[in-house]
C-alpha cells in the first residue's frame, strides 16, 4: 500500500463514491433509457452539476487508437525463444495500473498509469491530466460521446451503479490510448489523508512558496500531516492541472523516501491490511499483490523509478462557448504514453 501511495500519491482508489449534492445514486443497466427519449432527458438533468460537460463544440485532435491500422504482421520466423526473466520479490511479470484519485463530486482528480516490472525492475509512471478532452465510450445510450477524461469514472458509477466507475475510465483510456489496464486501484481524495498521517507524515522541501484562497505553503522544508498534503496536491488556482501534477511529484517522492527509509515492517502490514479492509476503497489487488510491491519498493534503485508527464507542445487548451476549459490532446499523445510505460 505505502508503495502505491508514494508511486501514485493521489491516485489510490475509493470504492463506494456518491453523486454530488443530494441527488439519489441510480443503478442502470446500459441502454435501459435508450428507448425513451423524454426519460432520458429527465435522466441526464439529474446529473450532478459537476458530472455535466460543458463540451461546446470543443475539436478532438486525436484518433481513438482502437482505430488505428495495425501494424505490420510478424513473421513467425523472426521470432527466437525468450531467455529466462529475472525475478524480484518472487514475481518475474510485469503489470499496468490505474490509480485513481476521486474528488467529491465523483470525477477522478489523479490519474495515474504506473507500469510495474519485477524482472528488470523497473518502474514507469505517467499522469494523464484530468481535463483531456476525448472520445467516450460506453455511454452512447445516454447522449454522452465526448468530454473529460475524468467524468468517464463519475458516468460509470451514477449510470452502472457504484463499482463501475474504475472500470468505465479504464475502458475509455483503452479507447483513446491504446493502453490496456490490469489491475485498478482508487481511494476517494479525502481518504488519503489517513494514510499518509498512518506514515507520519512528510517532509517536504519546497524552491517557493505556494498557495490558494485557503492555504499557504512557505517556501524551504515543510512538515505536512495527511490533511496538509492534499491541500498542497490539490491547489490549482493560480497555475494548472501539470502544476498540480508537479506538487504530486514532489509529495510522491517524499513519501517514496520515508517508506524506503524504514517503516516499522509491522506498521507497514498494518497499513495494508487497513487498506484492504476499507470500504471505502476499489480495487482487485490481492495482498500477495501489496506485500510485493512494498518489497520491490524496499529493492529497487530509485534511478529504476521513472515519472513522466506529457510534454506540454503535445496539447492546448479550449475554452468552451459555455466557459469550460478543456485540453485537447494531439495525435502523438497516445504513443507518446505507451512508450512512457514501456521504453
Amino acid at each position: 500500500m505505502c508503495l502505491i501511495l508514494a508511486l501514485l500519491l493521489n491516485a489510490c482508489l475509493v470504492q463506494t463514491t456518491v453523486p454530488a449534492g443530494s441527488a439519489t445514486p441510480l443503478v442502470l443497466t446500459p441502454g435501459a433509457l435508450g428507448s425513451d427519449t423524454g426519460q432520458l432527458q429527465e435522466l441526464l438533468k439529474l446529473l450532478p452539476t459537476a458530472l455535466v460537460e460543458d463540451a461546446g463544440d470543443a475539436p478532438i485532435l486525436i484518433t481513438p487508437a482502437a482505430l488505428h491500422p495495425e501494424g505490420t504482421p510478424v513473421d513467425p520466423a523472426t521470432l527466437t525463444t525468450p531467455s529466462p526473466l529475472a525475478s524480484t520479490c518472487g514475481r518475474s511479470d510485469a503489470i499496468t495500473l490505474i490509480i485513481l484519485g476521486i474528488d467529491e463530486n465523483a470525477q477522478a482528480d489523479a490519474i495515474r498509469l504506473a507500469r510495474i516490472d519485477f524482472s528488470k525492475p523497473e518502474i514507469n509512471l505517467i499522469a494523464i491530466p484530468s481535463d483531456f478532452f476525448v472520445s467516450i465510450v460506453g455511454f452512447e445510450g445516454y447522449g454522452i460521446e465526448k468530454g473529460r477524461i475524468n467524468a468517464t469514472f463519475g458516468y460509470g458509477e451514477y449510470f452502472f451503479g457504484a463499482g463501475n466507475g474504475a472500470e468505465s475510465l479504464a475502458e475509455n483510456l483503452a479507447y483513446n490510448f491504446g493502453v490496456e489496464v490490469d489491475h485498478q486501484f482508487v481511494l476517494h481524495l479525502a481518504e488519503i489523508a489517513n494514510y499518509i498521517d498512518a506514515a507520519g507524515g512528510v517532509d517536504v522541501s519546497l524552491e517557493t512558496s505556494a498557495s490558494d484562497s485557503y492555504n499557504y505553503f512557505p517556501a524551504g522544508l515543510n512538515h505536512f500531516n495527511g490533511d496538509r498534503a492534499v491541500a498542497f496536491m490539490r491547489i490549482r488556482q493560480h497555475d494548472s492541472d501539470f502544476r498540480r501534477i508537479d506538487r504530486q511529484t514532489v509529495v510522491l517522492k517524499a513519501l517514496l523516501d520515508k517508506v524506503r527509509g524504514g517503516l516499522n515492517p509491522i506498521k507497514v502490514f498494518n497499513l495494508i491490511m487497513a487498506l484492504l479492509k476499507d470500504d471505502s476503497t476499489q480495487s482487485d489487488l490481492t495482498l500477495r499483490d501489496m506485500q510485493s510491491f512494498y518489497c520491490l519498493s524496499q529493492q529497487i534503485d530509485k534511478a529504476s523509478i521513472h515519472v513522466r508527464e506529457i510534454p506540454s507542445e503535445m496539447f492546448h487548451t479550449y475554452i468552451t462557448p459555455g466557459g469550460g476549459w478543456v485540453l485537447i490532446p494531439h495525435k502523438e499523445v497516445p504513443e507518446y504514453i505507451r512508450e512512457s510505460l514501456a521504453p
